[in-house]
């Protein structure tokens, strides 16, 4: 197999900010003229991990802000092409080591994140096109390759559980909500297209319960409900009447999950976390405090989910929670996002502490899709699972929802169902499920 053309142009996200979308053709055999091709729009994060790879920008201020990316596509048009084209390929694995060789860099600043990030995708769905084989079961042959063979799934491909952040707040909305996603979990129904049509009813319940009170129904980055509040609680307060409104069992079929991006209310140097709309006074305090009220919330509200409750490096509050958890007996998901970034360092020092037993998966914050197999590889040898994740600043390209599949991921984060990128990815995988169903 063999890279024939390299194309990418500048496009624009769901935040109407410039990103890539890279092209790769490939072509078979020798003797073979079937060629194939592959498109990928890179997403990209507002709320960032400070450990996540570096974006390559043009940094032009007359031009987006500095935000384009119009000359990084020249650069992967004709610099990087020049390196690329007619390289014999026999892998997805072997085509991100060729790029990793090119930026062997930590950070990857050399080509730039979203340039790594977009040819691994385009690749692989290249390959994808160029053997007749569902993207899915590209990503199952490219991940069992790292998998001890007792832990290889083969062809047992099962749908994920979608978490639907159905209320923005932090980073996402500018409502004065500390808490950046309150997320509905449909765990105890049955079928992706059963959870799926439980997250819209809840969420257009949701819609008419705003407007009874006379609110404003915008969303925030992604698609959740944005109106104002004086303080957290309301919100999940509001969330636990809008469940049985919509017609579903709290606990039972529909629990709740908090993405609460604590690294933004963390005063390095104070070491304080200091949350305005935590409770009716607020919170200024230590990690000990933060959790103390996250108890209250655990023992008041069905949450099953809860992440980035502590700062990105509080690795001491994040081990002691975990402790609290196991002393408690209690069973709900203690997940990492700006804490492990994807990386598979990250991952090893969260699995010595015993930090954490939930990990969110976000391919840009790591580079290539080979770097993303290995860290879901080390998360699936010690049990802990796997939510892959869409980012605030997404596009239409649905390829999360394969990448679930393949790695067997137990949950996704796509947003809330609103707002055509998001969507996209849900349609996906009812697409697979119409497939495997078949």
């Amino acid at each position: 197999m063999k890279l024939t053309r390299l194309d990418a142009i500048e496009i624009l996200d769901s935040r109407g900010l410039p990103t890539l979308k890279v092209s790769v053709v490939v072509k078979g055999s020798k003797r073979s003229k079937l060629e194939a091709r592959g498109d990928a729009e890179v997403p990209s994060g507002k709320s960032r991990g400070a450990l996540e790879v570096t974006e390559r920008r043009d940094n032009d201020p007359k031009k987006y802000f500095g935000q384009g990316v119009s000359k990084v596509a020249d650069y992967i048009r004709n610099t990087l092409a020049k390196k690329l084209i007619g390289v014999e390929l026999s892998s997805l694995a072997k085509f991100d080591r060729l790029l990793l060789s090119l930026d062997p860099t930590h950070d990857k600043h050399t080509l730039g994140g979203n340039v790594i990030l977009g040819l691994s995708i385009a690749f692989s769905k290249a390959l994808s096109a160029l053997s007749d084989m569902p993207l899915y079961k590209v990503y199952r042959a490219e991940y069992d390759q790292l998998l001890k063979p007792g832990l290889r799934l083969g062809s047992m491909y099962t749908l994920p559980t979608p978490l639907f952040n159905i209320y923005n707040g932090g980073a996402h909305a500018d409502n004065g909500i500390s808490t950046q996603e309150f997320i509905v979990i449909p765990k105890g129904i049955a079928g992706f297209g059963n959870q799926v049509r439980a997250g819209v009813e809840i969420y257009q319940t949701l819609k008419q319960m705003l407007r009874l009170e006379k609110r404003t129904t915008g969303v925030g980055d992604e698609g959740g409900f944005s109106a104002r509040w004086e303080n957290d609680e309301q919100v999940l307060d509001l969330l636990t009447k809008a469940v049985p409104r919509a017609g579903y069992k709290l606990s039972r079929q529909i629990s709740l999950g908090l993405d609460v991006a604590a690294t933004q209310f963390f005063k390095q140097k104070d070491q304080m976390y200091t949350v305005s709309n935590f409770g009716r006074n607020g919170i200024a305090g230590d990690s000990r405090m933060l959790a103390r009220h996250y108890w209250k919330w655990l023992a008041k509200y069905p949450i099953i989910y809860m992440e980035d409750i502590f700062a990105e490096e509080d690795w001491v509050g994040f081990a002691q929670f975990a402790e609290d958890m196991k002393t408690r007996k209690l069973g709900f998901y203690l997940v990492g996002d700006d804490l492990t970034v994807t990386r598979y360092e990250r991952l090893e020092k969260a699995v010595t502490l015993g930090a954490i037993n939930g990990i969110i998966i976000k391919p840009n914050q790591i580079g290539t899709l080979t770097e993303t197999f290995e860290t879901c590889a080390l998360a699936r040898l010690h049990d802990i699972e796997l939510f892959v994740s869409h980012r605030s600043g997404e596009t239409i390209d649905s390829f999360i929802a394969d990448l679930a599949i393949g790695v067997g991921a137990g949950y996704i984060k796509a947003g809330a169902p609103c707002r055509g990128e998001r969507v996209a990815k849900y349609n996906r995988l009812l697409e697979i499920e119409h497939e495997l169903k078949s």
